[in-house]
C-alpha cells in the first residue's frame, strides 16, 4: 500500500496512534487509536486488536474485538483504551490492553482478514513489523502516523513520536512549528539595558510547507511587550532551521518569550512558546563562589535570600556551564540569610577548622556553622581556565524548578584567571553598572566569607592606616612560636589596585616578605606567624611592618608602617 488509501474496502482502516508506555503506572493510561481513511462510515464488527511480545515472537493475543454496534465515522477516529481509563478524552471502547514497552508489536486485523501492523523497538522477527520497525519512544511519548492514515507499509517511515499524545485528534496539524532547542545568551541579566541574543532551533512538525518569512520575537512582560525581527527559511514538513534574534530588555521582571511566524492561512500566525527569561535580581541569588580552592579546601557556592519571605531551597536548581541541573537540598532559608552549598561537607568543615586554628579570624560570629550542605547528585566541578570554544572558564547558574535561570555568574572572563584559594564575592545585590563588574576577589584572611557578609563591600572612605592585633604579641617559651599570630589589617584606598607587605628588624634588615595582591581597593587582613623567610622563629624584639600601595600602572602611591613587638610570654 503506497501513498494515501482512500475509498471503502480492505486497508482503509488503520492503526493511527498508540501510547504503550505512559508516565508512571501504565494501568488506565494506555490507548490504541484507529483511523478511517474513507469518506464513508465503516462498521468495526469482528475487527480485532492483537498484541505480540517481541521476546516471544509473533504469538498474537487478542486485546479487543469489535461489536456489532462499533463503527468509525468518515475520516474519523476510534479510541480503544485500557481498563479504568484515567484520560480526559472519552473513549469508544475500554478493555484490558496490557501493552508493553518494546520491542513489541500491535496489529489491527480487519473483518476480511487483512492486517495493519505496527512493530516498535529492535524486533528480531520480520513478521512483527512492516519493512522496518518504528523507533521506540520514551515514557509518556506516543507513536502516531504523520499525517493521520498515511500507510506506506514502512513502520519506521510512517510513525513519528508525539511528545503530546493526541487521542481522537489529528496527530499533526497542517501548520505547526515547534521549538526543539532555545539558547539565550546570557542566560539571565541582573539589570536591564544590556543586549540579549536568542537562538532558536525550530522544526516544521506540521504537514504543510512553511514559506520563507520574517518572524517576530515577542518579549511579553518587557516594556510595551517588545517585538524584535528575525528571519525563517522555507521549511518543508520535518525540516529544521535556526532563527537568531537580538533584543534589549527594558524592565526588571519575568519576560515570556515567543516566536510569531506568519502562515498563508488562518489563524494567519503561529505562536511558538520559548520559555521565560529573568531580568533583574530575583529572591534568591548567588552571593559568593569558591571555584579554585587551595590547602585542602573544596569548591563551594553561597546562595543568599534577598527577599522578605522564607523560601525552600528545594524549589531551586544549580548547575555549571557544562553539566546538568541539580536540585538544591530541601531546607528553609530566611530573609537575609546565606546557604553554603559545598562539594564535600566534611572537607569544607575540616578546611575551616584548619584555617581558624592557624589564626584566621572568622568573618562573622556564627555563619560558618549554619546552613552548610551538599547538593543532590555529583558536584558540578567548576573550570578554572577557558576552553578554546569560549571566552570564559565557567558559569554558575541558579534556576527555579522549571529551569528558568534567575542568576548567572561568569568565572574566568576574557582569559582572567580564577583566583586560587580565594572566592569571588558579589559587591552589590543589584549592580551599579555592568554586571561583570559587580564581582571582586575576597580579601578576608580566610580567603572567603562562607555564610557571612562579603569582605569586599567598602563602606565610607578608605584611609591609609595599619592596625596590628594583638600588639605586643607573645611567644611561647617552650616552642618558640607565638601564642597567637599577629593580624596586620589595612584598607587599600579607592582607585588603587594593589599592595605588598614587608617586615624589617630595627636595623633595617628584611626578615619576612608577606607578598601582596592586585585585587583592587578594599580591606585586607594578613597573618604573620613570627617566622622569617626561611621559616625560622624570629628573636624577641621590635619589628617594622611596612605596607605599600600601587596604582593601575604598578607605580608606588602611598604607604603606611607600624611597630610590632614580639615579647616573651609572662610567667
Amino acid at each position: 500500500m503506497l501513498g494515501w488509501l482512500w475509498g471503502q474496502g480492505a486497508g482503509a482502516q488503520v492503526l493511527n496512534e498508540i501510547l504503550y508506555d505512559p508516565v508512571g503506572s501504565d494501568a488506565g493510561q494506555e490507548f490504541v487509536e484507529l483511523f478511517n481513511t474513507t469518506p464513508y462510515p465503516v462498521s468495526l464488527y469482528e475487527f480485532t486488536i492483537e498484541f505480540a511480545n517481541g521476546a516471544q515472537g509473533p504469538v498474537w493475543q487478542t486485546r479487543w474485538t469489535g461489536a456489532a454496534s462499533d463503527s468509525i465515522a468518515p475520516h474519523g477516529h476510534f479510541l480503544i483504551v485500557d481498563r479504568n481509563w484515567a484520560g480526559e478524552i472519552s473513549a469508544d471502547a475500554e478493555v484490558p490492553l496490557g501493552l508493553q514497552n518494546g520491542p513489541d508489536a500491535v496489529r489491527l486485523v480487519r473483518a476480511d482478514g487483512s492486517v495493519d501492523l505496527l512493530g516498535y523497538g529492535q524486533l528480531e522477527y520480520p513478521d512483527m513489523y512492516e519493512y522496518e520497525p518504528a523507533a521506540a519512544v520514551a515514557a509518556g511519548v506516543a507513536l502516531g502516523r504523520r499525517p493521520d492514515g498515511l500507510d506506506t507499509d514502512n513502520n519506521n517511515a510512517d510513525w513519528r513520536p508525539l511528545v503530546r499524545p493526541t487521542p481522537r485528534r489529528a496527530n499533526f496539524r497542517r501548520w505547526q512549528l515547534t521549538a526543539v532547542g532555545t539558547v539565550v545568551e546570557p542566560p539571565s541579566w541582573s539589570v536591564p539595558g544590556y543586549p540579549v541574543v536568542v537562538t532558536v532551533a525550530v522544526a516544521n512538525t506540521g504537514i504543510a510547507t512553511i514559506p520563507a518569512t520574517d518572524v517576530v520575537l515577542l518579549a511579553a512582560g518587557d516594556t510595551s511587550d517588545s517585538r524584535y525581527d528575525g528571519a525563517l527559511a522555507t521549511l518543508s514538513p520535518g525540516q529544521r532551521d535556526t532563527v537568531t534574534v537580538s533584543w534589549l530588555p527594558h524592565a526588571v521582571g519575568d519576560v515570556h518569550m515567543s516566536l510569531l511566524v506568519p502562515i498563508p492561512e488562518p489563524p494567519a500566525e503561529l505562536e511558538v512558546p520559548l520559555g521565560t527569561y529573568r531580568v533583574g535580581v530575583d529572591t534568591l541569588y548567588v552571593n559568593e563562589v569558591n571555584a579554585a580552592p587551595a590547602g585542602g579546601a573544596c569548591e563551594w557556592v553561597e546562595i543568599a535570600n534577598g527577599g522578605e519571605i522564607t523560601v525552600d531551597l528545594g524549589q531551586y536548581l544549580l548547575r555549571d556551564e557544562d553539566s546538568v541541573w541539580r536540585r538544591l537540598p530541601s531546607r528553609l532559608l530566611a530573609p537575609r540569610q546565606f546557604a553554603v552549598l559545598v562539594q564535600d561537607e566534611a572537607r569544607h568543615r575540616a578546611w575551616l577548622s584548619d584555617r581558624l586554628d592557624a589564626g584566621a579570624e572568622p568573618p562573622c560570629a556564627d555563619g560558618l556553622t549554619r546552613l552548610v550542605d551538599e547538593i543532590q547528585g555529583s558536584w558540578p566541578t567548576l573550570n578554572n581556565s577557558a576552553p578554546t570554544s569560549r571566552l570564559f572558564a565557567d558559569r554558575v547558574l541558579l534556576a527555579r524548578a522549571d529551569s528558568t535561570v534567575i542568576d548567572c555568574v561568569m568565572l574566568g572572563v576574557d582569559g582572567v584567571a580564577v583566583p586560587e584559594g580565594r572566592s569571588l564575592e558579589r559587591l552589590n545585590r543589584t549592580p551599579f553598572g555592568a554586571p561583570a563588574a559587580n564581582w571582586a576577589v575576597a580579601t578576608a584572611a580566610l580567603g572567603g566569607t562562607p555564610g557571612c557578609p562579603n569582605s569586599v563591600r567598602i563602606r565610607g572612605d578608605a584611609t591609609i592606616e595599619v592596625s596590628l592585633d594583638p600588639n605586643p604579641f607573645y611567644r611561647d617559651s617552650t616552642s618558640g612560636m607565638p601564642i597567637a599570630p599577629l593580624h596586620i589589617r589595612f584598607q587599600v584606598p579607592r582607585d588603587l589596585l594593589g599592595w605588598d607587605v614587608r617586615i624589617f628588624d630595627l636595623w633595617g634588615q628584611r626578615v619576612r616578605d608577606l607578598g601582596g595582591d592586585r585585587l583592587g581597593s578594599g580591606p585586607r587582613d594578613l597573618i604573620w606567624d613570627g617566622r622569617d623567610d626561611e621559616g625560622f622563629p624570629v628573636p624577641i624584639g621590635g619589628y617594622i611592618v611596612l605596607v605599600r600601595f600601587y596604582d593601575q600602572d604598578q607605580r608606588f602611591q602611598a604607604g603606611g608602617k607600624k611597630l610590632a613587638v614580639l615579647a616573651e610570654e609572662a610567667r
